[in-house]
């Protein structure tokens, strides 16, 4: 019963999650991409890395009704069940879709900060730190797809293939385990690295363009206000 309600609240934290970024994934498609501006790449990658966490959420959430349908009773099925062998399968699906997301992500938040400096500094060509650091970031993007990939399909040897009797077959299934461990682990210190990268390719960003026109120009309100206090106070 207990974990019946867990399961429920679970349900219900993933909806609460999934409708406002399902609002923002509908208003964001409406928006243009790469296509017409050059500096909306960013654009492109949230509308891509929205899809794929709400397709894992919405997996999530068909995996957890299948489980409040059974009893709740789902995983503590024998491991040769044919039930439960789809169930982690979808589980290492949802999973994938949720890095991708993130890869996605990652490469927004680059392309943003790059779109939000092209934009204070308009008529300035792309500098070689950020020719650079977009090779860098294609790079670890590549790495964490590709990684992720493989742990996918070792997961979901592991997953299929079920318990065996054998003890070659029982070890080579941890083995590949293992493996597909190590490589999560592996996609999760890419990830943070690239992340912290971003804040401080954004930090940078923000840094150089003190002083510029845009940055000036985002004050003038302000001034224009103050002013116009002044001087009906004076009057």
């Amino acid at each position: 019963m207990l974990s019946a309600i867990l399961v429920i609240v679970w349900i219900v934290l993933i909806f609460l999650a999934v409708l406002p970024t399902l609002y923002l994934f509908v208003r964001i498609l409406r928006k243009p991409g790469y296509r017409l501006d050059d500096t909306r790449r960013w654009v492109d990658y949230t509308k891509a890395g929205l899809g794929l966490w709400l397709a894992a959420q919405v997996i999530q959430i068909v995996l957890f009704i299948v489980i409040v349908a059974g009893g709740a009773n789902t995983f503590d099925v024998n491991f040769d069940s044919v039930g439960r062998r789809v169930v982690e399968s979808l589980v290492v699906v949802a999973r994938t879709f949720s890095t991708w997301a993130e890869v996605c992500v990652c490469l927004a938040f680059f392309y943003l900060s790059h779109a939000l400096t092209r934009l204070r500094n308009s008529g300035q060509e792309d500098s070689s730190k950020y020719r650079k650091g977009r090779v860098w970031a294609w790079i670890g993007a590549a790495l964490v797809a590709g990684l992720t990939l493989l742990s996918f399909a070792l997961w979901l040897s592991v997953s299929v293939t079920g318990g065996s009797r054998s003890r070659d077959e029982r070890e080579f299934r941890s083995n590949r385990r293992l493996v597909a461990s190590c490589f999560d682990l592996a996609c999760f210190a890419i990830l943070i690295i690239f992340a912290i990268a971003n804040i401080v390719y954004s930090a940078k960003s923000r840094k150089k363009a003190l002083g510029s026109p845009v940055h000036k120009a985002s004050y003038g309100p302000v001034g224009v206000g103050k002013t116009g206090d002044a001087e009906q106070q004076a009057i």
